[in-house]
């Protein structure tokens, strides 16, 4: 779990980067909605009876989560929509933070890392959509500089993000 909350910390470093326009336009980049659809859900890959499963299911649900809120971002039509994409993953990175802490409470031994052979596929695929994730958080946030609606959804992942190292 703390690979995880790295990943999310990481997206503090975007934050000392300010609001200034770029010299530069950042195009809209290329997403595919592949990953989205060629997984199945957790329930049917993952047996749930069993800690490794348990753990699975955790991370895929945390990578669809980023790549929900990646294709919203990067569909996005204005900093509203930006801001909505942005809160539905806070949203959705607190319930799945409830999970992981009940995870862990009940399998306290349990190596939750990228270190654990079973979970390696796992952690590949969200750390590869956690970087796709920040790469269009870094455009919206150009594209969207103006946005105080947007503006306003960057402080609150700020301040969710500063909570999760809290704990």
């Amino acid at each position: 779990m703390n690979k995880i909350l790295f990943l999310f910390t990481a997206c503090s470093l975007i934050f000392s980067f300010g609001y200034s326009k770029p010299d530069e336009a950042h195009p809209k980049e290329q997403v595919s909605e592949k990953s989205n659809e060629e997984n199945p859900t957790s329930v049917e890959k993952y047996d749930l009876n069993t800690p490794d499963g348990l753990a699975k299911k955790i991370l895929s649900d945390m990578t669809a989560a980023f790549e929900t809120s990646y294709n919203n971002l990067h569909d996005s039509a204005n900093g509203e929509d930006a801001a909505k994409a942005l809160a539905d993953l806070i949203n959705e990175m607190i319930k799945l933070s409830e999970e992981g802490k009940a995870f862990e409470s009940k399998y306290p031994d349990f190596i939750f890392s990228d270190k654990n052979e079973n979970l390696k596929e796992e952690y590949s695929r969200l750390n590869k959509a956690a970087d796709t994730w920040l790469r269009i958080l870094m455009r919206a946030k150009f594209e969207y500089h103006d946005s105080e609606v947007f503006k306003k959804a960057l402080e609150e992942l700020d301040a969710s993000i500063s909570s999760a190292d809290d704990e």
